[in-house]
């Protein structure tokens, strides 16, 4: 990908997100921006044209999935910015 293809979007989100996000490309070592790129790809497989009830169940499974592993993960890295904070 080149980057006359890549379109700057600029993103808001709540504060305690954002800390999240940080400590979580802190910890993996990429860029913020990386780390965001890597939830959005993670959370849109599985999203491709559905065209039968069973390709529709296997998505919303895998979403279900990504989202208990991102809530996981993101109560994880809160706790640890809590106890680095106090």
């Amino acid at each position: 990908m080149n980057d006359e293809s890549i379109t700057p979007f600029p993103l808001r989100m709540p504060h305690e997100l954002r800390k999240t996000y940080e400590a979580m490309a802190d910890n993996t070592k990429q860029s913020l921006n990386a780390e965001i790129l890597a939830t959005l790809y993670k959370a849109s497989e599985g999203f491709e044209a559905v065209e039968t009830i069973d390709q529709a169940i296997k998505a919303l499974k895998i979403n279900q999935e990504l989202m208990q592993h991102l809530v996981k993960q993101n109560t994880t890295y809160l706790e640890m910015i809590e106890k680095d904070t106090q």
